[in-house]
């Protein structure tokens, strides 16, 4: 089964391959776009829904409960990325043009810094408000399937400036990640919970109907 995570959230559109393409304005908000509650609530349903697929024998069977309970728990969690060894840090020039003082067009460089964030999991994760992050830094990046990019321009910044900022990315972007990796947690604990109960109820409904035919 496909997560549930690639079904409601929207795929981002693929990192530029070239330098020059990158644009910082470009860059899309993390964390931020979906709430964790609407996710949840439709887990629940899919959930639901597969609980009242499974066959009226293998309901029945209580002990059983454990066991369905993980695998239909299992494809319908987040896959919260793990960030993969150290980051990668390099500077790199644009060519673009301005315009002089006599209408014309200038060949001019601006010069960008980019720090790379390899990791594994689902990239659209990003996407996730974690309910209980507090702080209200915005996050901003290129996302594709095993890298998270931060570009800023460096053009009047000297190298302590521009390491600076990209620490400070850093340091907020491991923070939300490990708020929302906790978050995600309690969250599938609890529809863990709730499966468990979705299967109980259902079990005794088919039980009640079978001893009550029984006696028809």
């Amino acid at each position: 089964m496909v997560p549930l995570s690639f079904v409601v959230l929207l795929l981002r559109p693929q990192l530029a391959t070239t330098a020059y393409q990158m644009r910082i304005q470009d860059q899309v908000t993390l964390f931020q776009r979906i709430e964790l509650a609407d996710l949840s609530r439709k887990q629940e349903a899919a959930a639901r829904g597969v609980v009242n697929s499974v066959s009226d024998r293998d309901v029945q069977i209580v002990p059983a409960h454990g066991v369905l309970t993980a695998n239909i728990l299992e494809p319908l969690r987040i896959q919260v990325p793990q960030i993969l060894g150290s980051d990668e840090r390099r500077a790199f020039d644009e060519p673009t043009e301005v315009g002089d003082d006599y209408g014309g067009r200038l060949q001019a460089t601006r010069r960008f810094a980019e720090l790379k964030i390899g990791f594994t999991g689902d990239p659209q994760a990003f996407d996730i408000k974690p309910p209980s992050m507090r702080y209200t830094t915005v996050l901003r990046a290129y996302v594709d399937r095993t890298a998270v990019r931060r570009v800023i321009s460096i053009n009047n910044k000297d190298t302590a400036q521009a390491r600076s900022e990209l620490d400070a990315f850093l340091r907020d972007f491991k923070a939300a990640l490990e708020t929302l990796r906790s978050d995600v947690n309690k969250s599938e604990m609890q529809l863990r919970e709730r499966i468990m109960q979705m299967l109980d109820e259902r079990g005794r409904r088919v039980t009640e109907l079978a001893e009550l035919s029984s006696q028809l």
